[in-house]
C-alpha cells in the first residue's frame, strides 16, 4: 500500500482590498531584476516585475501565506507572510552557485527521462483519468539521481515544470524543491510551489472545466481540510473514525526468511506454501472502530483563527456521497468498484498540524496520506486554492 506525503501550502480565504508592493533586486549588485516571477504558492495569483523590478500583487489571502519569487539564474526565494504591513517590500535574490549546480547536473543519469519518466509522471501527475489529459511540456529540464544502495529515486528541475491540464483548464508552473520515491517502502514525498494559470477557451470550454473542477473538489483533501476548520464534517458529508494500524509482523517474518534464504528449494513445501499465502496478506493489521468521531475527538480550536489537528494512530475517513474512481480500483486489487471514497491519514511522530481559517495547514510535512488520497491527490487533479465551487 502506497504512503504519500505531499507538501503544498493551502490558503483559501482572500482579502480583496490588501496589496503587496515590492521590488526585486540582485543581493550583491542591488541591480533591479525585471520580469521576475512573483506569486502566491498554489494559487492562480501571480505577476512579473516591471523594468524597475517592481510589482504589485492584489487579491491576497488572509495571512499566513507563502510568497514565491523566482528568476532565471537565481535561487528561488520563499517568504512566509504572517502579518501584512503597508509599504514597499525589498526582496533580494541570491545568484545560484554554479559549481554546486554543475555537480548536481553531472550526477544526473544520462538517459534519465527515458528510464524514469513514466514512474515520475505516474507519481507526480497521477494515474487517474484526468492525468491522461495532462502533459509535461519541458521533461528535458528534469534530472534524476537513483541510489542503488538506498533504493531511492530523486528528481530535480532547473526550471519550473510546465504542466498543461486540458481537462481542468490550467497551465501549472511548478517550482520543484524536492522529489523522492522510496522503492522499498513505496513512500513518495515531494515539495513544490505551483502557480496556476487559466487556459484560454470559449464559453463551452469554460463551462466544461467548471464542471470537472467541481467533481474533483468533491471528496478531496482540500474539501476535507476546509470542513475540519469549519467544523461541518457532517454537513459536508465526511465520516471520520479511529483506526489503529500496525505492521503485519508475520508477513515481515516470512519476507525475511524468503529474502535471506540461501536455497529456497530446501524450504519444506508446506512451509513454502504458508509463506506464499502470508505474503499475499496486507502489510498492516487494522483495528477499525465503528463509532463516528466528532470534531472534538481529533481537533480543537485554539483561537478564532486556528484549529489544531491532533490525534493518535490514524483517522479513517469516508465520503459516502461519491465512489472511488474506476482507475483506482483497477490498480488496487481487492477494492470494490462500488466503494465510496475511503482515505487514511496519520501524523508523523504524532506531531500536531495547525489548520488556519478554512484550509491552510502546517507543518504539512507531518500529514501523511494513505489509500485513496495517496493515489488521487496529484498534480493531475489539483486545484488552486483560490478555487471555490
Amino acid at each position: 500500500m502506497k504512503t504519500f506525503l505531499l507538501f503544498f501550502l493551502l490558503f483559501p480565504f482572500w482579502i480583496w482590498g490588501q496589496q503587496i508592493r515590492g521590488k526585486v533586486i540582485d543581493n550583491s549588485s542591488e541591480k533591479s531584476l525585471a520580469k521576475a516571477s512573483v506569486f502566491i504558492s498554489n494559487t492562480s495569483i501571480g505577476t512579473i516585475t516591471n523594468e524597475n523590478g517592481e510589482f504589485v500583487l492584489g487579491k491576497l489571502p488572509v495571512s499566513p501565506f507563502d510568497l514565491v519569487i523566482s528568476y532565471v539564474g537565481y535561487e528561488t526565494l520563499v517568504m512566509r507572510i504572517s502579518n501584512l504591513q503597508e509599504g514597499l517590500f525589498l526582496f533580494k535574490l541570491q545568484p545560484k552557485d554554479n559549481n554546486l549546480e554543475n555537480i548536481i547536473v553531472r550526477s544526473y543519469e544520462k538517459n534519465g527521462w527515458e528510464r524514469w519518466g513514466v514512474l515520475f509522471t505516474n507519481n507526480f501527475i497521477g494515474t487517474s483519468a484526468l492525468a491522461d489529459h495532462c502533459k509535461i511540456l519541458n521533461p528535458k529540464d528534469i534530472g534524476f539521481v537513483f541510489s542503488q544502495k538506498k533504493q531511492v529515486l530523486a528528481a530535480y528541475s532547473k526550471e519550473p515544470i510546465i504542466i498543461i491540464n486540458k481537462k481542468l483548464g490550467y497551465r501549472i508552473e511548478f517550482d520543484l524543491e524536492q522529489f523522492s520515491y522510496d522503492f522499498k517502502s513505496k513512500y513518495l514525498f515531494y515539495i513544490g510551489y505551483p502557480l496556476f494559470k487559466e487556459l484560454k477557451g470559449n464559453k463551452t470550454g469554460k463551462n466544461r472545466w467548471a464542471k470537472e473542477r467541481s467533481k474533483v473538489y468533491e471528496g478531496s483533501l482540500l474539501q476535507f481540510i476546509r470542513a475540519v476548520y469549519q467544523n461541518n464534517l457532517k454537513e459536508t458529508g465526511f465520516v471520520v473514525r479511529h483506526l489503529i494500524r500496525k505492521p503485519n509482523k508475520e508477513k515481515e517474518r516470512a519476507k525475511f526468511i524468503l529474502d535471506y534464504s540461501i536455497d529456497r528449494a530446501q524450504i519444506p513445501a508446506d512451509s513454502m506454501n504458508y509463506y506464499k499465502r502470508i505474503m499475499k496478506e496486507s502489510n498492516f493489521t487494522d483495528i477499525l472502530y465503528t463509532q463516528t468521531l466528532d470534531f472534538e475527538n481529533f481537533a480543537h480550536k485554539t483561537d478564532s483563527n486556528t484549529v489544531i489537528l491532533n490525534f493518535k494512530d490514524c483517522l479513517y475517513i469516508t465520503y459516502p456521497r461519491k465512489k472511488e474512481d474506476a482507475e483506482y480500483y483497477l490498480r488496487n486489487n481487492g477494492v470494490s468498484p462500488d466503494s465510496c471514497i475511503t482515505s487514511i491519514i496519520t501524523l508523523q511522530n504524532e506531531a500536531p498540524v495547525m489548520v488556519n481559517l478554512s484550509g491552510s495547514y502546517s507543518d504539512t510535512r507531518n500529514l501523511t496520506l494513505m489509500t485513496y488520497w495517496a493515489w488521487s491527490e496529484k498534480l493531475g487533479t489539483m486545484l488552486p486554492l483560490d478555487y471555490w465551487p
